[in-house]
């Protein structure tokens, strides 16, 4: 089952967030993320690691607190072919 998302998650203090891509898989949900960063060297990388792991990780949050149920990889895609997964 794929459920693509493109409309707003209200959750935490009334910010509002939007996830790009949600489906399940047989042992939990799969969240996907989706960026257009350019992605110039290993340093560079780093650095949006530590900026989306933040917001995966509040979007992996969500998604379990309005399904009830876990949320078993959260993935960042570059769309420059450099991604990482959380889980």
């Amino acid at each position: 089952m794929f459920l693509d998302v493109e409309g707003s998650i209200n959750f935490l203090q009334g910010k509002e967030i939007k996830i790009d891509l949600v489906f399940k898989e047989e042992d939990g949900w799969v969240i996907v993320d989706y960026k257009t960063d350019r992605v110039e060297g290993v340093e560079n990388l780093e650095k949006l690691k530590e900026m989306y792991i933040k917001q995966v990780k509040l979007y992996s949050r969500a998604w379990e607190k309005i399904v009830g149920e876990d949320v078993n990889k959260a993935n960042v895609i570059f769309l420059s072919n450099i991604n990482f997964g959380l889980h």
